[in-house]
């Protein structure tokens, strides 16, 4: 699907970063580089299909970057709550068996010091790996089309672990054509997603629903904390209509859709306060019909 976008030229950015009091459009050709820098700077590890890899960090651009390399050579990314304690992140390291962790700070880096994996990467040594990977991709140009050629529909694509609320969290083992299906599921509902419409993540992306939006590239994606986003509300003006991005049957509750009028990142117009308690509402009325829906299977 991301190479299919690729190809595509699309114009709309492929996500938006909350930085600075605003937000900054990363493309869609950006996002490919990085990816693609990540990759071979994972082949350069010696990561290879099949080996996992942690990665504990809030919903960030980073995280999506990184879960798309880790796809791109068929390695399987082991996702961490990063509300985790200590003790939670060390036992899925271990239980995952991973080779490599993205931490996103020192106080998450303090979380896996027991269970340490050979590679550990911050936000601020994310770059050089991106940098390894340049050098790996202009020593061997065609590794990471060779590693995409050897993945199969049926090789496993990422852990999900559960809660853990009774007992140790399970690794539920997701497919690729898993996630293919869900996504392709979205393409049966008529003007689902419009090209139009921008996706506010607000799901950890450790979470089974919020991992899946941002892996269908047909929305602009913000990548931001949801109370900070609704609060920042008023700065953006909302014409039309707002709805949560959810599809029941394929289990898809990780995000809204904003189809907004004219929006610009960074542009300054207002909007109604009863227009944010719209926001709240759709969220809680359509958490509420995602139980009933789960209680009535």
């Amino acid at each position: 699907m991301w190479q299919d976008a690729v190809a595509e030229n699309r114009s709309n950015p492929a996500y938006l970063v909350e930085e600075d009091g605003g937000w900054r459009e990363v493309s869609q050709q950006e996002a490919a580089i990085a990816i693609d820098e990540l990759a071979h700077g994972l082949l350069a590890l010696g990561v290879k299909k099949g080996d996992s890899w942690g990665i504990l960090a809030r919903t960030r651009l980073e995280w999506v970057l990184l879960d798309f390399a880790l796809a791109q050579i068929g390695a399987v990314a082991a996702p961490i709550y990063p509300s985790s304690t200590a003790s939670e992140a060390c036992y899925i390291l271990e239980h995952a068996n991973v080779v490599g962790c993205l931490v996103e700070d020192d106080e998450q880096l303090g979380k896996i010091e027991a269970a340490r994996p050979e590679h550990v990467y911050t936000l601020e040594t994310l770059d050089e790996l991106r940098a390894l990977g340049r050098r790996h991709a202009s020593a061997h140009p065609d590794a990471l089309d060779e590693a995409r050629a050897e993945i199969d529909d049926d090789d496993l694509f990422t852990f999900i672990y559960t809660s853990g609320t009774t007992g140790p969290p399970k690794a539920c083992m997701i497919l690729n054509r898993n996630y293919y299906e869900m996504v392709g599921r979205i393409d049966q509902i008529e003007n689902f997603f419009l090209p139009s419409d921008v996706l506010l993540l607000y799901l950890p992306l450790a979470h089974n629903f919020g991992r899946l939006n941002p892996r269908d590239p047909r929305t602009s994606a913000h990548l931001g904390e949801l109370l900070e986003v609704i609060a920042d509300l008023p700065s953006h003006r909302i014409e039309s209509e707002v709805s949560a991005g959810v599809l029941l049957e394929a289990g898809i509750l990780s995000g809204l859709v904003f189809r907004l009028g004219g929006f610009q990142p960074g542009q300054e117009v207002a909007a109604l306060s009863e227009q944010r308690d719209m926001v709240a509402n759709h969220i809680a009325d359509f958490s509420l019909a995602y139980i009933a829906t789960q209680k009535s299977r």
